[in-house]
């Protein structure tokens, strides 16, 4: 029942250093239905929409993969890089 602009999409197969971008083609983002962390997958995901700087909406992306999991204490941890410029769907540092 929450309204978000929140999204996350699956990229099995896909090497964490090689996804340098987020997906353009909207089908490929989930909103609503779980997603089941896996070790190795690659998941990228975009933010719910918030005011920026200058008065326009803004999402943010970022990727992750789970590089440990404990499901009896209830743990993951990943490796992630994120994008803090509004808007922008690259993933890799800048140069």
């Amino acid at each position: 029942g929450v309204a978000s602009a929140a999204r996350i999409t699956v990229l099995a197969g896909v090497d964490f250093a090689d996804v340098r971008e987020a997906p353009a083609d909207t089908s490929v983002w989930v909103a609503n239905t779980s997603v089941v962390a896996e070790i190795g997958t690659v998941y990228v995901v975009r933010t719910s929409q918030s005011p920026g700087s200058f008065g326009n909406s803004c999402v943010y992306y970022a990727k992750l993969e789970p590089v440990e999991m404990d499901p009896e204490a209830g743990t993951l941890s990943f490796l992630f890089d994120s994008n803090p410029v509004c808007n922008d769907p690259r993933l890799v540092p800048p140069d």
